[in-house]
């Protein structure tokens, strides 16, 4: 994030890494990809009309690696067509015009501290021939576990996905969207207004999953960033 110090509401963009973010409330939520390669980026601010150009520092994660060993019936999700069709669905279920909704940091979505797979490992569902990264953290819960909203928001999408599974898209404003996959069962609908804490749906194994788990992420613009840091302190 970049914090700008002022007495009154300033309007302008970042430009990054091929991106224009726009400068909400004298900041900007600056996503930077998990595959970036480490390295110092040019970026551009441009307030009232004024433009200077900035250096960011792009520093190495240490993140693991891991070869996912999918059931063959669930190997067959593996289509890249749908696989791209859906993150541009879930992507679209955020309006990134709608303000702000939270205050303080996010809670945890489940009453439970074990996480099997952290945000930004690295990951293959063939065998080692291909890499992605994990977008979110996985929760190792037993199906049927309550899965809670960490903030208020706005549902953008609640219905069963191909890879995903039992998929909510929660929308807290700003562009910053969190999502809850692989559920056994959904509770909430398009359009409904929840708060802190309000239920929903529960845990599952639905989708590209091997086993009952929650997959929580976060998404600023359509970008996926960790979202430990959001338990602790938010923008």
């Amino acid at each position: 994030m970049v914090r700008l110090e002022s007495l009154v509401e300033l309007s302008g963009w970042v430009r990054f890494l091929g991106g224009r973010y726009p400068v909400q409330h004298n900041r900007v939520l600056l996503p930077i990809p998990a595959m970036q390669p480490p390295g110092v980026y040019p970026a551009e601010l441009e307030i009232e009309g004024v433009r200077l150009r900035l250096e960011v520092r792009v520093v190495a994660g240490r993140f693991g690696r891991f070869v996912l060993r999918l059931p063959p019936e669930r190997q067959a999700l593996l289509v890249p067509e749908r696989l791209r069709a859906e993150r541009e669905r879930v992507v679209a279920a955020c309006d990134v015009g709608r303000p702000q909704m939270w205050q303080g940091p996010f809670r945890k979505p489940v009453s439970s501290e074990r996480i099997t797979d952290p945000f930004g490992t690295r990951r293959s569902y063939d065998q080692g021939r291909t890499f992605t990264y994990h977008e979110g953290l996985d929760y190792g819960v037993p199906e049927g576990t309550p899965v809670y909203a960490p903030a208020p928001g706005v549902v953008g999408l609640a219905e069963r996905l191909f890879v995903r599974g039992g998929a909510v898209v929660l929308d807290h404003g700003l562009g910053v969207c969190s999502g809850f996959w692989h559920l056994s069962r959904v509770v909430v609908r398009p359009g409904q207004r929840v708060g802190t804490g309000e239920l929903l749906g529960y845990s599952g194994n639905t989708g590209l999953s091997n086993g009952p788990h929650l997959h929580f992420e976060l998404r600023v613009r359509g970008i996926p960033t960790d979202p430990a840091p959001w338990f602790l302190s938010v923008p």
